[in-house]
């Protein structure tokens, strides 16, 4: 039988459609280096029996005497010994480097085919000499006493059916369980011919439905799970030489390490490092990714969550230390209360800020943390700790949280702010004392919502770049910035280096898994438990030399960093290997010269691991060009022939969504209220109905916008499967209960799982690892996964976040038509990568407003959203706009239209619209003049960096009084005020006297705290929910208390804004940024009430000054509240 010419015009390059025989095919495929080849005849991609890796360069076909296979070189080693591969008699190996390939493709579809020749059994095969070489099985034998017959289980079998030369093997050489490895090469295969037939018998064994679909969706699965390489590395077939210790003049220290006496970081000719690690997170919420394969996140121990940030007290008289006739305990609130006198002096008499007022509400609380259940559910929950219990703890609190002021105050001079109200001081005790914060060294600490100097200084922003491997190096080293903020190094490992780091970019870290504290700090209980490994497949890591500079300069460092992914791991005899594959994007070889002591090793935290992978999939030539910045888009504007679904869509939203069908990428602009979720849902139905395209796929970084999207939807007449998918640290916050609970996929697989199993489950998800648990998981797994399966198919619309996206539920998809993100803005350009990176998408429609705010992140480079470098850089001018507001009253909105988005906005209610019974001014200044600014010390970063918040305690007692007189004098509902302010003390601070207060909480419910985004950097740079970034938002009895970044994307009928800031120089800080502006000017309906010091506010520079002049023009500065 010949190979070249077997079945004429066999085969068929996916890449460029060329199609010939054997021959002609190994040719183009060794001239074009393309990768995918087809067999026509049975339609098949040529791919790895075991892992479907389609490279057909990696491929090989194996005949041996126990199969015939075809495996990538990774699994070439997995499944054979080296002895075996070099036996070249006993072992024949075919592959493209050879060119043998498919010139004996026709011997691996004869062993895939083999059958009985009368029944079409494939199992218990003799080959039969006399009968012309006939196959039977042992049932359908006629003579199977004949010695011309050759079993299945004897060696030269293969060799017989094949008509290759028998190496003349002896029985003994067989070992034991060949057959068995046998029969599963040939049932492994792919290439079984769909109609032979023998005698008039079907030999090929017909599959259910649901058998196809499950095999589909395997196939795609393992494609998308993995990071595409060419090298065929494996710890087995790794060879290199171990990196000598290095002799290191001055070791260096990376952020947030320790000396270790013992490591010999002291004495620099004892080398080496012994990071110390923090200990893990117990914030009362597990860090899990979404799937088995997630590895825990390691972060400084911080203080708990409440409304006030738990820190050394102030130093206080020791008659007053344990006073408690000094103080009241409030059983329903679990707060400590003390009680003030109605008087508050502040010492700064210059410019009239010297202030003596009364303070209507005389507990000025700050709320314990046992005060504020941490939750996203709405529902108010009642206290059942003890109170006698509490009374204990806080006094315990207050001993300790003295001793310990008493040391920061001899080195800093700084003031923090206990948990309970200043261990029941005075207010005006407290005040004297607190003016020292004043004068604390401001270099030391961070201005919250400002940047370090050592990111700003070096920090230039990109707009564009040369190529694809710079911009992910660029952004990798970014990444790689945050997350050394986030996460400690490891430097205790050996390393084995190449022999060619050119051809061969991995190496191997070999760590001491038995007694190893930096490991252990990685490697939870109940992963050991699990029998898994600290690092995992595919997880990236980072791997920097540790001379690298504390500049954060791109250009210094960016050839001192390698990207790279875990390749193969294995735990064997006390030590813990890993096979590292460094990323295509790796600017310098590996530095093979150096010791193993001259690096340290970063792992990544799950978000950043699924956009490191994200990055390696970007394939997409369109959005390569959107990336680099460097081509302007062409726009297509057709007028397609649509019936919209929505009948009060304005002329903007009808260009948005028609824009949206005809381009590749669309960049909708999008101000506050313009409709942007009612234009994405008529985007949704008409891609649906007109375009026939699904799934679509709608992300945005915050839950909130996801869940009006959603609501949406449902509300429709017109029914669509809808599919919400929330991250596992979330699905608590959605049960059934909820208005979307019942589209939630979580929801739907613990209906649809077994009682039992679901048990299992929640084994794993509270990590009670235990003998039932390791007995069930796998089953427990597997019927987890067919059920998402089979849900996330058949979803027509699925809904998540950004970093969801890139879980284990979209990997079943092969193509993904349209992506739709909203409120693009907020979403950091690393964190866009990964719904960008997925596979198959032909449309991406970004949906946001670069008016409004950007995420926030310690490093600049990662702050911009790739909605506002797209506009920046001038490839995506004027892009399609939403140009109709239907949220503010005229008279609130009339300065943003003017000032922000220059008369391109227009409103699209009135006056009496928007007018409420009772309300005489929809916007109200209410000055406040003689109301001082304090400083207030946050420690918020687990790199140990501090930042300077600040608060203002009559503004905050005034916000009270406002929210009071709304509810009473003007019926308001609570649900519809909203309290909003730039800085998280002043946030905090407010929330607790409205806790406090009985007339606001008169059941004296709990601060509810709620996290909303989820952005991958958003989340990963906080460790305090009382820093700006955190995205908290506390609920005191449906009334919201948040900062003004949190509530980006939220609105409320009534919306009282405290400025917090107030000082004779002007200065306001980050509150100055015009972006921030116009979100605190936009979230109101009916009516915004500000607090603040005109004084202050007009003698700042930029918007600021301008809307005070504007307000003040229009008579709108009150000195009362009487006039409200």
């Amino acid at each position: 039988m010949s190979g070249t010419n077997h079945n004429g015009n066999d085969f068929q390059c996916l890449t460029c459609n060329f199609i010939g025989v054997a021959q002609d095919m190994m040719k183009h495929l060794s001239t074009t280096r393309h990768r995918k080849i087809e067999y026509i005849p049975l339609k098949e991609v040529l791919k790895c029996d075991e892992c479907e890796n389609d490279n057909i360069h990696l491929l090989n076909i194996i005949v041996s005497s126990s199969e015939v296979a075809l495996l990538c070189n990774n699994c070439k080693s997995n499944e054979f010994t080296i002895d075996e591969l070099n036996d070249k008699l006993q072992t024949k190996i075919y592959s493209l480097s050879n060119g043998n390939l498919l010139k004996n493709w026709y011997l691996y579809l004869k062993y895939q085919n083999s059958c009985c020749s009368v029944c079409g059994e494939d199992n218990k095969l003799l080959y039969i000499n006399s009968d012309n070489g006939k196959i039977f099985c042992s049932e359908c034998c006629k003579d199977k006493t004949s010695s011309k017959y050759i079993s299945e289980e004897d060696p030269a079998f293969i060799y017989k059916l094949l008509g290759l030369v028998d190496p003349s093997f002896k029985k003994t050489q067989m070992k034991k369980g060949t057959n068995k490895k046998r029969m599963k090469g040939r049932k492994r295969g792919k290439f079984k011919s769909k109609n032979v037939s023998v005698d008039g018998i079907d030999t090929q064994k017909k599959l259910s439905l649901m058998q196809r679909l499950d095999q589909e969706r395997k196939k795609t699965k393992n494609t998308n799970r993995l990071i595409e390489t060419e090298s065929t590395l494996s710890l087995r077939t790794f060879k290199g030489t171990k990196a000598k210790k290095e002799n290191l003049t001055t070791p260096t220290l990376g952020k947030g390490m320790m000396p270790d006496k013992k490591s010999g970081l002291e004495n620099p000719k004892k080398g080496g490092a012994n990071h110390i690690f923090p200990k893990e997170r117990t914030n009362g919420k597990k860090n899990m990714g979404s799937g088995s394969n997630s590895f825990p996140r390691r972060t400084n121990p911080l203080p708990n969550n409440g409304a006030n940030v738990k820190g050394p007290s102030l130093s206080t008289n020791k008659n007053l230390k344990n006073n408690k006739k000094s103080s009241k305990f409030d059983s329903n609130s679990n707060v400590k209360v003390a009680s003030f006198d109605n008087k508050f002096s502040h010492p700064n008499k210059k410019d009239g800020y010297s202030s003596s007022f009364s303070i209507k509400n005389k507990d000025l609380v700050h709320s314990n943390n046992k005060n504020i259940k941490k939750t996203n559910d709405n529902s108010n929950y009642s206290n059942n700790n003890n109170n006698n219990n509490n009374n204990n703890n806080n006094n315990n609190n207050n001993n300790n949280n003295n001793n310990n002021n008493n040391k920061n105050n001899k080195n800093n001079k700084v003031i923090r702010y206990p948990n309970s109200i200043a261990n029941n001081k005075h207010v005006s005790d407290i005040d004297k004392q607190e003016q020292k914060a004043c004068n604390l060294n401001h270099n030391k600490y961070l201005e919250e919502g400002e940047h370090s100097q050592n990111y700003t200084k070096v920090f230039k922003a990109v707009m564009n770049y040369k190529n694809l491997e710079s911009y992910l190096n660029y952004i990798s080293y970014a990444l790689f910035l945050e997350a050394k903020l986030e996460t400690g190094f490891l430097e205790n490992f050996d390393i084995l280096w190449p022999k060619n780091p050119i051809e061969e970019p991995s190496f191997v870290l070999v760590f001491k898994s038995r007694n190893n504290k930096e490991l252990d700090q990685i490697w939870p209980e109940h992963y050991k438990k699990m029998k898994r490994l600290p690092f995992s497949k595919q997880q990236p890591i980072m791997l920097t030399a540790v001379d690298i500079s504390n500049k954060n300069d791109y250009e210094s460092d960016k050839n001192k960093i390698w990207y790279a992914f875990v390749k193969d791991i294995k735990d064997e005899k006390g030590q813990l290997k890993i096979l590292l594959e460094c990323f295509t994007w790796c600017m310098e070889p590996l530095p093979v010269s150096r010791g193993h002591n001259a690096f340290k090793i970063l792992p990544c935290v799950p978000q950043f691991a699924r956009i490191l992978f994200a990055m390696s999939r970007i394939k997409n030539p369109h959005f390569i060009k959107l990336l680099l910045g460097n081509e302007s888009f062409r726009k297509i504007r057709f007028e397609n022939k649509l019936t919209y679904t929505q009948q009060n869509l304005n002329d903007s939203q009808k260009d948005a969504v028609q824009f949206a069908l005809n381009n590749q990428v669309t960049v909708l602009q999008g101000p506050p209220g313009t409709g942007k979720t009612s234009t994405i849902v008529e985007i949704i139905l008409q891609l649906i109905t007109a375009m026939k395209q699904v799934p679509i796929l709608v992300v945005a970084a915050s839950n909130i916008a996801i869940d009006n999207i959603v609501e949406k939807l449902m509300n429709l007449d017109k029914k669509i499967n809808i599919l919400r998918i929330v991250s596992m640290s979330k699905e608590s916050d959605y049960d059934m209960d909820h208005p979307i609970g019942k589209v939630c996929l979580h929801n739907i697989v613990k209906n649809k799982m077994s009682p039992d199993l679901y048990r299992i489950w929640k084994m794993f998800v509270d990590h009670n690892i235990n003998g039932e648990f390791m007995q069930h998981r796998k089953k427990m797994f597997d019927e987890r996964e067919k059920i998402i399966d089979w849900y996330v198919g058949r979803a027509q619309v699925i809904l998540t976040t950004n970093v969801a996206a890139g879980g284990k539920e979209l990997q079943v998809f092969k193509d993904i038509p349209y992506v739709i993100m909203d409120e693009s803005t907020q979403s950091s350009e690393a964190s866009t990568l990964i719904p960008l990176s997925l596979p198959g998408i032909k449309r991406f429609i970004f949906v946001g407003d670069d008016k409004q705010l950007s995420t926030f992140s310690n490093v600049p480079q990662l702050e911009v959203s790739l909605f506002e470098r797209i506009l920046n850089n001038g490839t995506y001018a004027n892009p399609p706009m939403l140009n109709v507001q239907f949220r503010m009253h005229p008279k609130i909105s009339e300065f943003s239209i003017e000032k922000i988005y220059d008369h391109a906005l227009s409103d699209g209610v009135t006056e009496k619209d928007r007018q409420y019974l009772g309300i005489k001014y929809p916007l109200f200044f209410y000055n406040l003049f003689k109301a001082p600014e304090e400083d207030y010390i946050n420690p918020v970063h687990s790199s140990g960096a501090s930042n300077i918040s600040r608060r203002n305690v009559r503004e905050a007692n005034e916000v009270v009084n406002v929210v009071l007189k709304l509810m009473k004098d003007k019926n308001v509902p609570k649900s519809k005020i909203g309290v909003i302010t730039p800085y998280s003390a002043q946030r905090d601070l407010i929330a607790a006297l409205l806790q406090k207060n009985r007339e606001v909480n008169p059941t004296q419910k709990n601060i509810i705290q709620e996290l909303d985004k989820e952005d991958a950097l958003a989340s990963s740079n906080v460790s305090s929910a009382s820093s700006l970034g955190s995205s908290t938002m506390n609920f005191i009895d449906r009334i919201v208390v948040a900062t003004v970044d949190a509530f980006q994307g939220h609105e409320k009928e009534f919306i009282i804004f405290s400025t917090v800031r107030s000082n004779p120089s002007g200065k306001i800080g980050f509150l100055s940024d015009k972006r921030r502006l116009n979100v605190a000017l936009t979230r109101a309906k009916n009516g915004l009430i500000i607090l603040g010091n005109k004084q202050t506010l007009s003698r700042s520079k930029g918007l600021w000054h301008d809307y005070m002049e504007y307000i003040s023009k229009k008579n709108l500065i009150f000195a009362s509240l009487k006039e409200y």
